[in-house]
This record gives C-alpha cells, structure tokens and sequence, in this order.
C-alpha cells in the first residue's frame, strides 16, 4: 500500500512516520499540492491512500452499464428537446382536466391548480345577446349560492380617500366570511373570471368607462348580473360597478350598498363620468 501526504507547497515537505497496528511504516513521497478552497496560510494537509488490494464489496452491490463514451451535442440537444415537449404535453394535459372542488371546511378548498381554460391560456370574446366564449367554448357564470363558498375580488383606486376606506373595510369583512377576495389589478380580467365562474363576483370603485365596457357585456352573455354598488341600474359611465353569478349577488349588496350609501352622504361623487354630447348609450 502507498501513502500520500497532499499538502501546501508552504508546508514541510520531509517525510514522516506514523503508527499502525503497533508498527512503524515510513510513509510515502509527500507531494506539493495546492489546497484548493482554503484561507491563505490555513491550508490543512489531506491524506490520499492507494491500494493494490481490492475494496470490500458493499452491502449493495454497484448497478451500471459500461459507458459509451461522449455523448455527441447534437444528440444531447435532442434528448433535452424531446423531455421539454413531453413534460410540455403532461402540463397542457392537466390544465384541461376537468374543475373538480370539494371543500374541507366551510371555506377550506382542497389545493386546486389549473382546470379548463386555465390563467394564461385563454381568450374570452362576447358579442350582444351571442353568448360569451373562452378559446371558442360557450362560458356560463358559476351556480355557487353562498357567499361563505364564494371566490370575490375587487380593486382599489390611486386616492386615498373615503371610497378606499370604505373597500378596505370590505375587503376585510368579506375575507373573514368568503373563500376569500382577490385582487388581480385588471378589471376586464376580474369580469372575465366571473364569467368563467372562476370567481362568483367583482367590485370596485371609480372604474372608467374604458375599464368596464368589454366585462361587463362579457359577464351579461354568461349569465352573470351587473350593477352599480349601491343597487341601482348599471351604465359604463357609472362610477361604481358590481358583477356577479347572479346568485349571490343581493346578498352582496346587503353590506356593499349601504356601505356606498354612507359615502354618497358623506359627499362622494357618483355622479356620471363626462360623455361627449350625442354620444350614442342606447342601442
């Protein structure tokens, strides 16, 4: 058996002796060898060991085929193209599987990922008394009729006023009752997904007309009920709105209109965004 001592090349390079079994054996050449990772000047010595006799057979024995050599690049590359797509089809396969929610708790839902028409997929279109369509299927609201099993979101606008308190206030109260309240920043995709039924409802306040017009037809033609937030009857120059399946949606309207009623009396204006004069809203 040969010993190596692999240590600094600022190490003593003279050779020693140790003690095995109650025998002294020299030890071998000691090699200048540059400890790699190491503080300046702290290096410490390491011990390399070769042997001519065979090493004990494990308790498992070693499982492996002869290699083949280098693997070429361009059979590399397509091994790594051919898992991405296969791994591509398994996720796509899943995103299409079939929305099945159960619930643990009142408002405890068992971890769902994806489903029909899942978040970046999808392109949602609807036309006047012609339905409303997701990736070219017909979509309808959700049936949910609780508020306790219900998936909410709404927005909030840049002023810090009355109005964003009073939703904050909402927000709060309706994520300590619901399934939760989401807030996802665009208005036509918080309609879309009430749509979808992926949500059962969406508020918010201040929207511009621009922000509203296209959801608000999309979640009328899937069923769903629009209005403002206190109750009244909705138009796209509305400073208020609120969609949902339709179900759910008085109950919604016990808290969130008497809420914007307080701030009507407060002074808030709800009154109509400018319209251009003769500008067509009744078709």
């Amino acid at each position: 058996m040969a010993r190596y001592l692999l240590r600094p090349p600022a190490a003593a390079a003279a050779a020693s002796s140790h003690r095995r079994n109650g025998t002294t054996s020299p030890r071998g050449p000691v090699l200048g060898l540059r400890a790699l990772a190491s503080r300046a000047g702290k290096a410490r010595p390491v011990m390399a060991v070769a042997s001519e006799q065979p090493a004990a057979r494990g308790k498992y024995p070693k499982v492996a085929a002869p290699t083949t050599g280098p693997i070429p690049a361009a059979e590399l590359l397509a091994v790594i193209q051919d898992a991405a797509r296969a791994g591509a089809e398994v996720i796509m396969e899943a995103v299409n599987k079939p929305r099945n929610i159960h619930y643990k708790g009142v408002a405890d839902l068992v971890e769902f990922c994806g489903g029909p028409m899942c978040w970046s997929t999808r392109t949602v279109s609807a036309s006047s008394g012609g339905g409303a369509y997701c990736n070219g299927q017909k979509i309808h609201v959700s049936k949910t009729d609780k508020v306790e099993q219900s998936l909410l979101v709404t927005g909030f606008g840049y002023e810090h006023d009355d109005a964003w308190v009073t939703n904050i206030n909402l927000f709060k109260e309706y994520t300590d009752i619901s399934r939760g309240v989401r807030r996802l920043g665009s208005a036509a995709a918080d309609m879309s997904h009430v749509a979808l039924g992926i949500t059962e409802a969406y508020w918010e306040y201040r929207l511009k007309p621009w922000d509203m017009a296209a959801g608000v037809l999309i979640v009328e033609e899937a069923g769903g009920m629009v209005s403002r937030m206190d109750g009244g009857e909705f138009t796209v120059f509305d400073r208020s709105v609120l969609v949902s399946n339709g179900v759910v949606h008085d109950q919604l309207l016990d808290r969130i209109g008497p809420a914007t009623e307080d701030l009507k009396k407060k002074g808030i204006d709800f009154s109509l965004w400018f319209k251009p004069d003769k500008y067509p809203t009744d078709f």
